[in-house]
């Protein structure tokens, strides 16, 4: 009974077009990604919402893959977002290098009060569609080797 508020809810919200392209490259993603039999195996899709990031769980509930799109500086990113535990992230930073060298470059790290991550960042313009197939090849890619290092941790 309570699903027609729920429809009418959802359907009165309307979407802003940088949401409505978050949301069409995160369903091309899905798209793609399902497509990638290993990919299917090691990670689970979910429904695209008009939102600029997109997590994917790993096995471990103090911390997950959070990929994020910038559509107005032409970038887009992934790492690991650890919601609450100062202790796990610090973990990570004593490995710094480790994990960089994983994953290639440098990587972004950010602690904050609540919230830690660490993330790789690529330049592309993902407002041209043509670029997104690119994209795609490289989360995947880079979401393999971040599962492999939250292995890394201690807890």
């Amino acid at each position: 009974p309570n699903n027609w508020a729920k429809d009418e809810k959802k359907s009165s919200i309307s979407i802003t077009e940088t949401g409505r392209k978050c949301q069409d490259f995160w369903d091309a993603f899905n798209s793609y990604a399902e497509n990638d039999k290993k990919f299917i195996k090691d990670f689970k899709t979910r429904k695209p919402q008009p939102q600029n990031w997109y997590d994917l769980g790993i096995g471990n509930r103090n911390m997950h893959i959070s990929m994020n799109l910038q559509f107005k500086k032409g970038t887009l990113n992934t790492g690991i977002y650890i919601p609450d535990d100062v202790d796990l992230y610090n973990d990570f930073v004593s490995i710094k290098t480790d994990v960089e060298k994983a994953i290639g470059t440098a990587l972004i790290w950010h602690q904050a009060n609540k919230a830690s991550r660490f993330f790789v960042v690529k330049n592309i313009d993902i407002n041209d569609s043509a670029n997104w197939e690119q994209c795609f090849k490289w989360l995947i890619e880079m979401n393999f080797i971040f599962k492999d290092i939250s292995k890394k941790s201690k807890k």
